[in-house]
């Protein structure tokens, strides 16, 4: 499966390997190994399924252009969203953080005055 979940490597007992749609159920691809498959990764850039047999052998499969730029663009998406998240909760955190300074300072001088009005 890819990082998003958006698609997944199956390998099957036919020995051939499919990418299916996670959300329409629909096949992107498949290829036949010759060997069942017991591991399957995405390249980081989508551009290779790589996969690995019981015996061994390791293949590198070529993902169709089309396909992998769209789940490249997909995880640029997320992790710009993610980010945009972040660095808004960092935000909200550092103005939580002043308004409870504020508070404190106010606090301290509340805590003074009545401190003077108590020495007068």
């Amino acid at each position: 499966m890819d990082e998003l979940g958006h698609v997944i490597a199956a390998s099957c007992t036919d020995k051939s390997v499919t990418l299916f749609e996670t959300i329409t159920g629909g096949v992107f691809g498949q290829v036949t190994s010759g060997e069942i498959c017991t591991s399957l990764l995405f390249s980081s850039n989508y551009n290779q399924l790589i996969t690995c047999t019981a015996e061994g052998n390791i293949f590198i499969w070529k993902v169709p252009q089309e396909l992998s730029s769209a789940l490249l663009k997909r995880k640029q998406e997320f992790f710009k969203v993610k980010e945009m998240r972040s660095f808004s909760a960092i935000q909200e955190a550092e103005e939580d953080l002043e308004g409870t300074v504020d508070k404190q300072e106010s606090a301290e001088k509340v805590k003074k005055q009545a401190q003077n009005n108590i020495d007068l």
